[in-house]
């Protein structure tokens, strides 16, 4: 499924809690719905458009959170998490907020451009040379360290990555696996490398059985929790 962002206009005076904004959804290049925030605060509201007759929200919510990596939780420590504090896994609303970041990362980008010369570090940050982005200073600074990526007239794939670093989606499939080689893997992180692992050429039996377990299990403390919270919401005052 492909998701895109067209026509999209930012309100920046009135972007208070939330970002203001509005703009269309296309899902699979056809019109599905009118987005807008008022920036007060309230959830994004997505409005179908007449004819539009794709996956509906609940859908789309579903393949976005089986193959978008989620928003990680408000406490890293496991031990101090609360049983809520699960992740988020990605659905349309968070989805919208990452590619207006990707827009504005695109145009930061190009701006960078004009005026640097660009190369993406080993660490996976970007870094400005002292030259002015000449056709001869790029040609240049390639044949002294051909190794380098430079971001300045490359290959799209260079430039993707320069996008995807200013944007933070580079960061977000990273905070997953970091959580993962320590150990502090949420409910909604299981979720989504587990449908990873499923989809994979060569799925791993030991990764899934490992994932399938801390689904269970943090997905029973996320129910006793919520059984918790119903009980008390039902009880008698005394």
């Amino acid at each position: 499924m492909q998701i895109q962002l067209h026509q999209l206009k930012l309100a920046p005076a009135f972007s208070q809690e939330t970002t203001a904004y509005t703009a269309t959804i296309l899902v699979d290049g056809q019109r599905a719905f009118h987005a807008h925030n008022s920036g007060h605060g309230a959830a994004d509201s997505f409005n179908p458009i007449k004819g539009y007759d794709g996956p509906d929200l609940a859908a789309i919510d579903t393949w976005l959170a089986a193959h978008e990596p989620p928003d990680g939780p408000l406490e890293p420590d496991p031990a101090k998490r609360a049983p809520y504090d699960c992740g988020h896994a990605c659905d349309l609303e968070l989805l919208v907020a990452r590619l207006i970041d990707r827009r504005q990362a695109e145009r930061q980008l190009s701006r960078l451009l004009k005026a640097s010369i660009l190369r993406i570090g080993d660490d996976e940050q970007i870094y400005k040379l002292k030259m002015r982005p000449s056709d001869a200073g790029i040609a240049a600074v390639r044949q002294t360290h051909p190794a380098w990526a430079i971001v300045n007239a490359g290959p799209p794939e260079i430039t993707e990555r320069a996008v995807r670093i200013l944007s933070g989606a580079h960061e977000l499939e990273e905070a997953v696996y970091a959580r993962q080689r320590e150990n502090r893997l949420t409910l909604e992180d299981a979720r989504w490398l587990l449908a990873r692992n499923s989809r994979a050429s060569q799925p791993c039996p030991d990764l899934h059985r490992h994932l399938t377990e801390v689904v269970t299990q943090q997905g029973a403390i996320l129910e006793q929790y919520r059984a918790q919270r119903a009980a008390a919401r039902i009880a008698p005052s005394r």
